[in-house]
This record gives C-alpha cells, structure tokens and sequence, in this order.
C-alpha cells in the first residue's frame, strides 16, 4: 500500500478507530480476534456500539466497496481518509490484506 493512493476495501465491514494504541487495546482485551472486520453490518454495529457506549472510544465502520486514502502507512495499523471525510485507523492483517485493493486512476 502506498501513501496517497485511493483503496477500496472489497469485502467485510471495516472498524475504524480514532487511534492506533485503540486498535491495539481492542486486540488485547479479546485474546481471540484474528481481525477487525465483519461480515455482516449487524456484528460490526454491535461492535461499534459496545466501544462507544461502555468504553467511548468513538469508534465507526466503513461497508464493503467504500474507498479510503491512505494517509499513514504502518505494519499493520494504517491511517486513513474515509469518503465520508472521517480520519481514522484501520487495522489491516496480513490475512486481510487480499481484501482491500487500490483504485487504479
């Protein structure tokens, strides 16, 4: 991935926090996550609204096909643009990273 560049995500529904040490902390207190993506909007509104209710992380989503620019380009941790005009991070795994392609312009 490069920075600059237009990405759309191509399956699954994408938790977007306000940090990347978030990201982190989310990781950490649920030992079993392999990803911060969901299959279907109901489990990531779940997801969302336990973050921002119990914890008030402000944490979003963004759906399949929405695009994103990369801001920020980390290991696996990445700071983005959302369409929506939202700056966040995303957590793109090594096993996820098929999912989300660059928009040739």
């Amino acid at each position: 991935m490069k920075v600059g560049k237009l990405y759309q995500v191509t399956k699954y529904f994408w938790m977007v926090f306000p940090s990347k040490e978030l990201i982190h902390k989310a990781i950490h207190k649920a030992v079993h996550i392999t990803s911060l993506t969901f299959p279907y909007e109901v489990e990531v509104q779940i997801t969302v609204q336990y973050y921002n209710n119990r914890l008030n992380w402000k944490v979003s989503y963004i759906p399949p096909a929405d695009v994103f620019v990369l801001l920020q380009r980390g290991v696996e941790c990445h700071k983005i643009l959302t369409a929506n005009g939202e700056i966040g991070w995303i957590w793109i795994s090594k096993s996820d990273s098929f999912l989300v392609e660059e928009i040739k312009q």
